[in-house]
C-alpha cells in the first residue's frame, strides 16, 4: 500500500495532464478557424459555370487552401500526442521519483526508529547489569562486614562475665563506635555496634532492658572504676555520644537497614541520653 502522499501526487498530476489537454484542445480549434475560416463571399457571387475540362483558378486555390488546412491539423495532431506522450512520460517520471523518494524517506525514518530502539535496548539492558553488578558487590561487602562484625564481637560472647568485662566492652565498643563512618551500603549500623552504658551480658542486653536502674549500676561502677577525672570524661563523651543532634549528623538512623531494629535503635538512644547522670 503506497503512502498518502503518493496518491496526493499522482492526482495533482493527473489533473495537470487534463488542464494541459483542455488548452490544446483550445489552440486546435483556435488554429482550425484561423486556416479553415470563411470561404470568401466573392468565390459565389457571379460565379459562371466554366466550360468542360477548364478549372478555374479559385477552384484551385480553394483546394490548395484545403490541403494544406488538412496537412497543418495532421501537423497539430501529431505535435499534440507528441508533446502530450512527452508531458505524461515527464509527469510519470517526476511521480516514480517523487514516489522513490517517499520511500527512501520512510526506509530511512524505520531505520532511525529501529536504531533508537536498539540504542535504547542496549541502555536498558547495560543500566539492568550495572544494577545486578551493584547489588553482587553490596552483598559481598555486606557478607564481609556481617563475618568481620561477627569476630568482632565473638570475645565477648565466650567466657565469664563480670562488671570489669562490661567495662572493657565498652570502651571497646565506644571507640569503634566513634570512629566508623556507618553508612547504609556499605558499613550499616547495629544494635550490637552501640556502646550502650549497662552491665548486662551482650546477649541479654534489649532495647527494652534499657532502663534507669541499669544506666545507673553502670555509671555507679564506672565511678569506682576510673579515677575522678577519667570518669568525669566518660560521663562527657557518653553525652555526647548519645545526643541527638551528633547522630542527626551522622546521619546514623539513615545506616540502619533494618526499621525494626531502627525502632528499637531510638528508644534506646533516648533512654541513654535522660538516664546519664
Amino acid at each position: 500500500m503506497l503512502p498518502p502522499r503518493v496518491n496526493h501526487v499522482r492526482k495533482k498530476h493527473e489533473q495537470i495532464l487534463k488542464e494541459k489537454e483542455r488548452r490544446y484542445r483550445e489552440r486546435e480549434e483556435g488554429m482550425n478557424k484561423e486556416f479553415v475560416g470563411e470561404p470568401p463571399e466573392s468565390l459565389f457571387n457571379n460565379a459562371q459555370v466554366p466550360p468542360f475540362g477548364d478549372i478555374p483558378e479559385e477552384e484551385t486555390d480553394v483546394e490548395e487552401h484545403e490541403r494544406k488546412v488538412e496537412e497543418s491539423k495532421r501537423k497539430l495532431q501529431e505535435l499534440k500526442k507528441q508533446e502530450s506522450s512527452d508531458l505524461e512520460e515527464q509527469f510519470r517520471k517526476k511521480a516514480r521519483e517523487e514516489e522513490a523518494r517517499l520511500w527512501a524517506e520512510l526506509q530511512r525514518k524505520q531505520e532511525e526508529k529501529r536504531r533508537k530502539e536498539e540504542e535504547e535496548a542496549r541502555k536498558i539492558a547495560e543500566e539492568a547489569e550495572k544494577r545486578a553488578e551493584e547489588q553482587r558487590l553490596r552483598a559481598e561487602k555486606l557478607r564481609k562486614w556481617a563475618q568481620e562484625r561477627s569476630e568482632r564481637h565473638q570475645q565477648w560472647n565466650s567466657g565469664f562475665w563480670s562488671l570489669n568485662r562490661s567495662m572493657q566492652r565498652f570502651k571497646t565498643v565506644s571507640a569503634y563506635f566513634d570512629e566508623t563512618r556507618f553508612t547504609y551500603d556499605d558499613c550499616p549500623l547495629t544494635f550490637e555496634d552501640i556502646p550502650w552504658p549497662t552491665v548486662r551480658h551482650p546477649r541479654n542486653n534489649r532495647p527494652e532492658l534499657m532502663d534507669w536502674q541499669s544506666v545507673k549500676a553502670f555509671f555507679d561502677y564506672a565511678r569506682q572504676s576510673n579515677t575522678p577525672s577519667a570518669y568525669r570524661q566518660l560521663l562527657k563523651n557518653c553525652l555526647q555520644r548519645f545526643h541527638p543532634d551528633r547522630w542527626r549528623s551522622r546521619n546514623l538512623y539513615g545506616s540502619i537497614l533494618k526499621e525494626e531494629e531502627r525502632d528499637f535503635i531510638e528508644v534506646g538512644e533516648r533512654t541513654c541520653i535522660v538516664c546519664v547522670p
